[in-house]
């Protein structure tokens, strides 16, 4: 009898063992696909702030060839 109480426990230890594994298996996935969403809202900021960046350049350049025009003129 106490043969099959060894083996209870350490199945259940065993059981326990592999729960912990998955759930920290669950954790790193669930990071995981935290640090992708991220990194895609970052790459989504990345390009609006670099349109946004083309915009301001591109007036930057209007208003100079503008105020070259006046000068000149």
């Amino acid at each position: 009898m106490m043969l099959l109480d060894d083996e209870v426990k350490l199945s259940v230890q065993r059981l326990e063992s592999l729960s912990e594994g998955i759930q920290d298996e669950h954790e790193d996935l669930t990071s995981l696909t935290l640090v992708r969403q991220l990194q895609d809202s970052l790459h989504q900021v990345q390009q609006q702030l670099g349109t946004h960046d083309l915009h301001r350049q591109g007036q930057s350049i209007i208003f100079q060839m503008a105020t070259v025009d006046l000068n000149s003129g």
